[in-house]
């Protein structure tokens, strides 16, 4: 069978399905980008879900990740067969909003980060500012790499940066369903004197570890620009009233001894 009558096939076969116009065209776009890659210096690389949903986003202009995630899903079953012998209607699907799901949360909020909070200041004072950022600094390398946190970079010496998990921990006792987060000195000089102070012990074990833990923050209700707004604005405001402000003493009194 030749690849072009194949296609002519498929697209009957998708037109007669009992889905709604919407569906149909979805379904016929996921079939045509299965097989795309993106490309990152000079190698090339498969796409992961999220990287799919977000090029189908793109191209169709559809922002409801969970909805192009269940049709997604739903070609994924049923691609393979031609779309033969299957449901009416397409199961709605919730994406889990953690770990289990980094394939494809992680780059949809990466993205969304990137295009709304990276390079914003966060706070100052005599100190310095913190500033917003994502891991390598380059879109595509932190999807590349899976990474699924958020930075906040210390603006002026001692260099330093808080590392703040956008999924929630799974099978981790005690502390299911939260964010973890480490806010980590870059400066050797801190790092020794980090380790000397009598409330660092309290803290963590780690020379270099400022401080650590996790924090409840409530998941966003879906995947649209406004509820993944109030996601972020609630992680910044964490960061900033429960581990910068408070852990502000110590590079105050570091300040002064140097």
């Amino acid at each position: 069978m030749s690849l072009q009558l194949k296609n002519i096939l498929v697209e009957s076969i998708v037109d007669d399905l009992d889905l709604s116009m919407t569906d149909k065209v979805v379904l016929k776009l996921f079939h045509e980008i299965k097989d795309d890659v993106f490309y990152y210096g000079n190698n090339q690389y498969d796409m992961t879900v999220g990287q799919v949903i977000l090029k189908a986003s793109s191209m169709l202009n559809i922002k409801d990740y969970e909805y192009l995630y269940s049709v997604y899903e739903f070609y994924k079953k049923y691609g393979e067969t031609i779309f033969q012998n299957i449901p009416k209607e397409i199961e709605r699907k919730t994406i889990p909003f953690n770990y289990t799901s980094e394939g494809v949360l992680s780059p949809i909020l990466l993205t969304y980060f990137e295009d709304n909070y990276k390079n914003k200041i966060i706070y100052e004072n005599k100190n310095g500012g913190y500033r917003l950022d994502i891991g390598t600094g380059n879109l595509d390398e932190a999807i590349l790499e899976e990474m699924h946190s958020i930075e906040v970079e210390s603006t002026e010496s001692p260099s330093r940066v808080i590392y703040f998990n956008m999924l929630q921990n799974v099978g981790s006792e005690g502390n299911e369903g939260k964010n973890g987060y480490d806010y980590i000195s870059h400066n050797d000089d801190l790092s020794e004197f980090n380790s000397k102070k009598k409330f660092y012990l309290n803290r963590t074990k780690y020379d270099e570890s400022i401080d650590s833990g996790y924090y409840k923050i409530e998941p966003p209700r879906d995947l649209s620009d406004s509820s993944l707004k109030k996601y972020f604005d609630n992680i910044i405001e964490v960061i900033v009233s429960d581990i910068i402000i408070p852990n502000e003493d110590i590079i105050t009194e570091f300040k002064k001894a140097i």
